[in-house]
């Protein structure tokens, strides 16, 4: 049998375009996993904690609801008055930290 010119192009370009197909087809199938495999994340803030015990608590309760803490914002302010008179000096003065905490997990 002799395989003429037009057939051998005809073979394997078939084959070309067969292995085209597989090779397109694995790679739809990664990318529906890739796909599948991307996480949707909820997000929390649990706000104005002020006192160590209050910033425990939730930083011992968060896990246990599924949330991580991804991070923390505090800040700082000083409450109170204070009064400079010749000399005496008088009032008070505090600070006052507020901490909160931004927490994710993943959605259901």
């Amino acid at each position: 049998m002799t395989i003429t010119k037009a057939m051998g192009i005809f073979l394997v370009g078939s084959v070309l375009l067969h292995f085209t197909v597989i090779i397109n087809a694995d790679w739809l199938q990664a990318q529906d996993a890739n796909r599948a495999a991307t996480t949707r994340w909820e997000y929390k803030i649990v706000d104005h904690l002020s006192g160590t015990s209050q910033i425990q608590k939730a930083l011992e309760t968060a896990p246990d609801e599924g949330w991580e803490i991804v991070g923390t914002v505090s800040e700082t302010a000083n409450v109170g008055s204070f009064r400079v008179r010749k000399g005496d000096s008088s009032g008070s003065l505090s600070v006052r930290t507020h901490v909160s905490l931004i927490c994710k997990r993943p959605k259901p």
